[in-house]
Order: C-alpha cells, then structure tokens, then sequence
C-alpha cells in the first residue's frame, strides 16, 4: 500500500469550483447551485440583480486557511449596491436536509445533507442578508410553505464553526442580525472558535417590546469586532446593540450608535467559555459610541454578567482606551455597569461628553472599580448616581480635561475629528502595559472604511488622531500589477503599494464578460490567491488603492491562464521554456506526468498482495 500512498501524496490538488449565480451566469438562482457539495476552495458567487434572491440555505463544511469557503455578493458595477437575500418568502434547495431552519436565512452549521461537520474556514462576503423575523414565513427543505421564523432567528446564523468571516454585509430586518452560537462548547470539537465581524452595516434588527433579541448576539472562544457600523436597532425593541459573551473579545475601530445600551459584554451563558485563558480581558478601543436621547437603558457599556450566577461573570478587566463618547440624553448617563466588585474597568484617553450638565454623567452604575486617566469631560461627572448606595470604587488618577467642547470639527454632522485647537490634542496618556497585542494602530473612517492613526509621538484623547499633515488626498496608484498561476486553478496577484495613506485596496477581475471587483482588501496589502476558477480560462486583474477621499488609478492590468496544474518555469541557465500569461507560468500536466504511468502499476501490485 505504500506504493498507493505515494501516488495519493503527489497526486495534483483537486480543483475548486466557482459557481456563479445571477442575471447572465451559470446559473439563475442559489439553490440551483449543488449546494450538498460545496467543499474546499470554492466560492458561491451570487450577483446583483434588480430583485431580491428569495432563497435560504445552509453552509456545512470545511475549507482550510489557504482555500475557505466562501459566500461572496459582487455588487452592481455602477452604484456598489450588494446582492441582496431575503428570507421573507424564501425557499430551500430541496436536495439540502438540515435542521434550525427557522433560525436563520444563511447558516453555518449542522445539517443531514451535507454531512455533518464543523464548518471551518467560511466567509460570506458583500452580502445584504435580510428578514429572518417572525412577521416572515418560508418554504423549508421538505417543500413545506408557511413556516415562520423563530423570534430569535438571525440574518446571518452561526450555530458552530471554526475561523469564521462575516464581513462587508449589511444584515437588518430581522430578530437578531447576527447570531454567533458557542456550538458544543468547551471541551467539545464542536466549539466555536476564532470568529471575524468586520466593514458591516447592522441594523434595525429586533423584536418589539423584547430584550432579548439584538443586533448581534455573539458567543465564541475568540472574537474580533472592527470597522462595522452599528445602527439604531428596530423602533420598540429593547435588545442591546453589540451583545457578547465570548472569550478573549476585541471591540476596535467601530461605529455604534443607539440600541438598549451600546455594548453589553456579559458572562458566557453555559457553554464553559467562561474558564478559557482570555476570558477575564476585554478590549474596547478607538470606538464611537452614541447614545441618543430617549434610547433605552442609559448606560453607555454593561461589563460582567447578566443571568445571576455571579461565578462566571467576566471578572477581570476592561481596558477602555481611546473611544468617543457622546450622550445626548436630557436625564442621566452611566458610562459603564460593572456588575460585581470583581469587574474593573481601566479607562483612559476617552472623550466621554454628555450634551445634559456634567453632572449627569455617572461613571459606574453602584458596583466594581473604575480607574480614570486623561480623559475629557464637560465638568465634573459624579462617580454613581446610585448615591450612599454605591458600593463599588472610582479613582480619578489625574491628566483631566474638561470644558464645554471637546474640539469636535463638526458635532451636528457628527464629524468628531478634533480641530487644530482641539483641547484633547497631545493630552493622552501611555496606554496600559496589558494593552500591547492590542495597539492603538488605526481609526475608523465614516462609514465602514478605516485608515492608518495619524502619529505626532503623543496620543490625543478620543477616537481620533488631529492629521498635521494637511488636506487629506486620494492614495497613489498601485504599480507592477502581475498575475501568477499557481496548481489548483488558482492565480496570485501581486502589486506595489505606492501610497502610505489608503485604507484598503480593490481588486478587480475580468474572466472576459467585463471587469467586477472580487476583493476589498486591507491596508498595505499587496497580493491576493484567487481560488476556485475555471480550467483553461485567461483571467485579467487591475487593482486600485482607496481611502475616503477616492479611489486612486488602476494599476496595469496582469492575465493569467488558470489550471489544474502549472509546471514551474525552467531555472536559470537551464535551456528554452514558454510562459504563459503575464504572469511568466506556463499551464499543463506538469512533472505530475508520471503519475499516468505508475497507477496501473500501483493497483496491480496492490491486486498482487492482496490475492
């Protein structure tokens, strides 16, 4: 059997598969897509069209970190607008058999057909997922009509995965926009682990009259927040914005605006995250955190727990560095609720402004211990307003600023940059020691966009770094534009970044219908594998750098062929060769060649020792 062995070790990756879905494409609808078998590498391309895709389904299986899953909207070449999927009157690929189907439009999760998995490395991507609400109804898997969602149903629902993306959507309309489940919990392979909520538009999600239900509910064993913007939640609900209760969370780089309270970053609710390494540190930082008038609960961050078993509360601390905060509320504010004398919060270099008299500022609510440095304030706040009833700790450790206006350039607008006589400027402080994996290294652009921190050696207070360095401008373009194939149907993009003030990069595609843009990617980036494409096709890649001013030129447009597999060029000195594409590959067996040979062989020693 070593024989077979060798030649299943060596044997040429399997290729992955794009299927493409809209107006003009493979095929017409998601479900018609063989959604049962979708595995490594491929990627379920869902265009705009004029109307909704009424369609809900499930993703059960396993990429890896090199060739995920993924579920990617490409948006309408003109206006940018998403794909959208609505779960209000949405149908079921018959040949899927999965169970929860009443909790979500698009799942992640278990199922019969697939077979059952772990999902592991999935991304959905550039999506406008909608209406999972009990005021919808669908047609399940067994052709059944008439279902309603569950209360708690999500847009988007996680019941269990492993490295999971959800980035670039807009998820509204429904019970709670995104729902990450802890799966199995800790010490069960099903234990949800290492999810990424980036660059969303979350809102108007909810149950009216309920606190139950939220824009996104979370519970992971590793969790990044950043780039999202968070909306007011549905008119008559009273679930919170951003809930959590997850280990080791990050809440950086956002916009969050109304909601019951803004942030709620509670105990895990039975599934032992509570006894991970990481689960006693929080960190929230360059944040903006608005709390309308009239808007629910009046504390800004609730921290600790909420179900009464104060023994998996989070203890531990909230690092609490460099947010804005304004509260419009005519009554009381309470910065944070810390829910036992075993919380701390360590918050420094916020702008935390209340439009009421700074004395209706409450830093805690009556419990666990607050420490304060260098931030700024209208005046004075008051410690609790709970009063002789407060029985947690508020220090004040000095570098205070206060005054009538923080410096905001335009606070109607809602532009809360500072102004060059801004008095939070070079007033910050060093960070905590704790903070270090968690540098204070970007700042959020309006809206979903972000941008590298402007450094003048000394920390402003707030979200936002005052720019020295003038005007803003578009970023230079990228240069060097090269399209490599790699084995697996695969090509490498790589360029030049020649600017040093974008917030991302957008790469573009032409498969010959036209170019479409496949990929928002992050600052300094300069290359990107695309997967899943189809055997024998020239692919054409432009790519442009982007901040908030603009887009900047494209770069040079690079081909290359893709393939099963790609022979490597010959090395120096080594004779003639072709290439194929710009990219300097040529496309074909390869040295894989040998393998058509020796299978017969292999099995008919295999046939020999086993007769």
């Amino acid at each position: 059997m070593r024989y077979l062995l060798l030649v299943l070790l060596f044997a040429p990756a399997l290729a992955a598969t794009t299927y493409s879905v809209g107006p003009g494409q493979t095929y017409t609808n998601i479900n018609d897509v063989p959604l049962e078998t979708i595995g490594a590498g491929d990627i379920l391309e869902i265009h705009w069209r004029s109307t909704p895709y009424a369609e809900k389904f499930v993703i059960c299986a396993q990429g890896t970190s090199v060739n995920p899953v993924i579920v990617r909207g490409i948006p309408n070449g003109s206006t940018g607008a998403l794909p959208v999927i609505t779960g209000a009157n949405a149908t079921t690929r018959t040949a899927l058999s999965y169970w929860g189907e009443n909790r979500g439009v698009i799942k992640i999760g278990g199922a019969s057909v697939p077979t059952d998995t772990v999902p592991q490395y999935i991304t959905i991507e550039y999506l406008e997922v909608r209406s999972a609400h009990p005021s919808y109804t669908f047609t399940d898997d067994g052709g059944t009509g008439g279902i309603a969602y569950a209360t708690n149903a999500a847009a988007i629902y996680v019941e269990k995965g492993k490295h999971i993306k959800i980035q670039h959507c807009v998820i509204h309309d429904s019970g709670n926009g995104l729902f990450i489940g802890p799966g199995g919990g800790v010490g069960n392979p099903d234990l949800t682990e290492d999810c990424y909520v980036g660059y969303n538009y979350v809102h108007t999600n909810g149950i009216v009259s309920s606190a139950f239900e939220h824009n996104s509910y979370c519970e992971s064993a590793g969790i990044v927040y950043e780039y999202n913007r968070y909306g007011p939640t549905r008119s008559g609900a009273i679930g919170n914005n951003l809930k959590d209760r997850s280990a080791n969370s990050v809440v950086r780089y956002n916009w969050i605006e109304a909601g019951n309270r803004q942030l709620d970053l509670v105990e895990a609710d039975g599934s032992g995250i509570n006894t991970l390494a990481g689960y006693d540190s929080t960190y929230v930082y360059g944040n903006t955190l608005i709390e309308p008038d009239g808007a629910g609960n009046s504390q800004i961050i609730h921290y600790g727990g909420d179900n009464g078993t104060a023994s998996t509360y989070r203890k531990g601390t909230l690092y609490l560095y460099n947010n804005t905060i304004y509260s419009t509320r005519s009554g009381n504010t309470t910065l944070v609720r810390l829910s036992t004398n075993s919380e701390t919060c360590d918050c420094r270099n916020n702008v935390i402004f209340v439009s009421a008299s700074a004395s209706n500022l409450g830093l805690i609510d009556d419990t666990g211990t607050l420490n304060y440095r260098n931030c700024f304030f209208k005046g004075a706040p008051t410690p609790s307003h709970s009063g002789g009833a407060m029985q947690g700790t508020v220090n004040n450790l000095g570098g205070i600023v206060t005054g009538s206006d923080p410096g905001w350039t335009a606070v109607g607008s809602q532009d809360f940059s500072l102004t060059s006589t801004a008095a939070c400027r070079n007033a910050g402080t060093t960070l905590h020691a704790s903070t270090s994996a968690h540098p204070l290294s970007n700042e959020y652009v309006k809206h979903q966009q972000q941008q590298a921190r402007p450094s003048d050696g000394t920390l402003d207070i707030g979200a936002f770094e005052y720019d020295n360095g003038g005007a803003p401008t578009a970023p230079a373009a990228p240069s060097s534009c090269t399209a490599t194939a790699v084995s697996g149907l695969s090509i490498q993009v790589s360029w030049s970044d020649n600017s040093g003030n974008e917030t991302g990069f957008k790469l573009e595609r032409d498969d010959g219908s036209g170019f479409v843009q496949i990929q928002l990617l992050a600052a300094n980036a300069n290359s990107f594998t695309d997967t899943g494409l189809s055997d024998s096709v020239q692919y054409s890649y432009r790519v442009r750098a982007t901040n908030a001013v603009g887009d900047s030129a494209f770069s040079n447009t690079a081909s290359a062929t893709a393939a099963v597999t790609v022979t490597p060029p010959p090395s120096s000195g080594s004779g003639g060769g072709g290439s194929g594409g710009s990219g300097g590959c040529s496309t074909g067996p390869g040295s894989a060649w040998w393998l058509l040979w020796l299978l017969p062989m292999v099995w008919l020693r295999v046939a020999r020792r086993e007769a």
